[in-house]
């Protein structure tokens, strides 16, 4: 039995209505869970039976296309990088938005962005057997501070800012141990360092804590 049908060349031609699809017995029509692909909600997706509904994140508002959400804060966006000794701030066509760099350092190896606080904060190697957790302030880069940690950070290789919870996450990879720090550094604990091999890196989504 068809649901649908027309004629073509080739003869009649079964098919089933907008938002659905056969089943695996191509018998009956059924929905079409339209969330489970990425091209038709940028952020949030709920299926309905024959339709779907895209909603935005907070912060963010539909710009009149099904599907698609732009930031409500429409700053330039931003691209934040080290370059061994310096950070740099550029704009996505290129331009380097602070000359010549936004901050000096030493050996900057791993940094990420404080949403927070809305600044930088990397890990600075000073000496071999010295190292801390620097900060600048991306509204005035004139303003740097510290961060000392009850852990060593010398052989960190990477950070990841947990701006909801207020916390710090390192991967060390010569210790071979990813370990959180409270915000202010002085509270460290270990929470993975068993059948770990040399981390180089990790990534946090604080909106899941």
């Amino acid at each position: 039995k068809c649901p649908m049908c027309r004629e073509t060349l080739q003869g009649a031609h079964c098919y089933c209505p907008d938002h659905y699809e056969f089943d695996t017995d191509h018998s009956i029509c059924v929905d079409i869970n339209e969330c489970k692909y990425n091209e038709y909600c940028d952020q949030l997706c709920e299926n309905h039976d024959g339709s779907y509904e895209c909603n935005c994140e907070e912060g963010y508002s539909n710009n009149g296309t099904k599907g698609r959400c732009l930031a409500n804060n429409r700053d330039t966006a931003r691209i934040i990088f080290a370059n061994y000794n310096n950070i740099q701030l550029y704009s996505l066509n290129g331009r380097n938005l602070v000359e010549p760099h936004l901050v000096n350092g030493s050996q900057i190896e791993t940094l990420d962005f404080d949403i927070k606080n809305n600044s930088v904060c990397w890990v600075n190697f000073v000496k071999s057997t010295e190292s801390n957790l620097k900060c600048v302030s991306l509204l005035d880069p004139s303003h740097t501070w510290q961060i000392h940690t009850h852990h060593k950070l010398t052989s960190v290789s990477h950070v990841a800012r947990d701006w909801v919870g207020d916390n710090w996450y390192f991967a060390d990879d010569v210790k071979e141990t990813i370990f959180l720090c409270s915000g202010n550094g002085v509270h460290c604990v270990n929470i993975i360092n068993i059948d770990i091999k040399r981390p180089k890196s990790l990534a946090l989504d604080p909106t899941r804590g």
